[in-house]
């Protein structure tokens, strides 16, 4: 009777050590699957953003290497987001209109290489969808996708991208202001514009900006002195008159 005792109590011990484990087992699973979902979510998500990116930059503003690697990466992520069973139809039609801008990239076509913004609302939305690019880029880095110095130097020309935007925009912006006779806002905006170009020019060469909004400046400059002078000669000679 007492070694039944005794081999009941190590049946429900080792039973309820079994029901622990297999609960911890279980949550465990659990955890890592939604851990997963979480990881191919994210990765989704991204996946979207990034085809949004390379379809709304005009390559004006996409530094062309980052472009291909952005392709590439896709490339890479879209089957395997597929081949943990999501649907994601939209992706993988994405990827043959991708891998033909890709080509296209490769031998030096740029079909919206001279498109400038012309709106806040594009200025915005540019400026937006290539904020998100330095973040990225140095995850790459982290996660060995591409060199150290391959990711700096694509931060610094996406940075410079992202100042060019403005550029155009103030750009823009002057020369609407000069065809509304707005003289003063124009040189205003063609100087902040100056400043911009200047804080990037240790990234690229940028002399031929800063020699077409210096050319600009030097106009509207006179257009004011001029303006000025007039106003001076015409207030010297009522004075005379009334004098």
């Amino acid at each position: 009777m007492y070694q039944v005792s005794i081999v009941f109590a190590i049946v429900f011990i080792v039973g309820i050590v079994f029901l622990i484990t297999a609960f911890a087992l279980v949550s465990w699973q659990k955890k890592q699957n939604l851990s997963k979902n979480k990881v191919v979510d994210k990765l989704i998500a991204r996946s979207y953003r990034l085809i949004s990116t390379l379809e709304s930059v005009p390559d004006r503003y996409f530094p062309i290497e980052t472009k291909i690697l952005l392709i590439d990466y896709l490339h890479s992520i879209v089957p395997r987001i597929v081949n943990k069973r999501v649907e994601a139809p939209e992706l993988m039609s994405a990827l043959p209109e991708l891998a033909e801008l890709r080509r296209q990239l490769k031998e030096g076509i740029q079909n919206s290489k001279r498109e400038k913004v012309a709106s806040a609302t594009h200025c915005t939305k540019i400026q937006n969808s290539l904020r998100f690019l330095p973040t990225l880029l140095r995850e790459f880095s982290t996660k060995h996708v591409i060199d150290h110095r391959s990711a700096k130097r694509q931060i610094e020309l996406v940075r410079y991208s992202h100042c060019l935007v403005h550029y155009d925009w103030l750009l823009h912006q002057a020369k609407v202001d000069l065809a509304a006779d707005r003289k003063a806002k124009a040189l205003e905006n063609y100087r902040t514009a100056l400043a911009e170009i200047e804080k990037v020019a240790v990234i690229e060469n940028v002399s031929e900006e800063v020699c077409v909004v210096k050319s600009h400046i030097s106009t509207v400059e006179d257009m004011l002195f001029k303006h000025s002078t007039a106003s001076s000669q015409l207030d010297t000679e009522m004075d005379q008159k009334h004098a």
